[in-house]
């Protein structure tokens, strides 16, 4: 048997570490493609939540236009309520001013008012705002103003 020189077999080994190292280091690796594929269940579940939250949003709309549709067709002199109301004057005449399109204003020593009382009474707003106005006697005058749209309640 023949020996190898000792150079010779270190020549070798460095050769095979060196080769078998830049061999692993070229192997390049390709994982396997992953799908995100969503199942037909989702996709339909997330189409119909869009179309609800859609459905939502236009009925909202309609409805915010019908209301004010109704605030600038309604006549404070010809349109008929039906008034089951005991509280603050303001707040009643807040509420008839905001359901007619008009404008409310407080003025003067501003203090807390006699309770004003209706017991399913049929009016139109012109005549709910002078009982009011009735009710409240000499703590305070209300203005109505069919030109500027206002309905004004000044305290004395």
């Amino acid at each position: 048997m023949k020996k190898v020189p000792m150079s010779m077999l270190k020549l070798f080994s460095t050769f095979s570490v060196v080769l078998a190292l830049t061999g692993c280091q070229s192997y390049y690796y390709v994982p396997s493609p992953k799908f995100d594929v969503e199942s037909p269940l989702g996709v339909l579940s997330k189409a119909a939540q869009d179309a609800v939250a859609e459905q939502q949003t236009y009925a909202l709309t309609q409805r915010q236009y019908l209301d004010n549709l109704a605030i600038t067709n309604s006549n404070i002199n010809k349109d008929v309520l039906v008034v089951d109301f005991v509280g603050d004057s303001q707040t009643l005449l807040q509420s008839v001013a905001y359901r007619f399109g008009y404008r409310f204003i407080e003025a003067g020593n501003i203090r807390q008012l006699p309770i004003v009382n209706f017991h399913k009474r049929k009016m139109t707003g012109a005549d709910l705002v002078k009982d009011t106005a009735l009710q409240l006697g000499n703590a305070a005058t209300v203005e109505f103003d069919s030109q500027s749209k206002t309905i004004t309640l000044i305290h004395r």
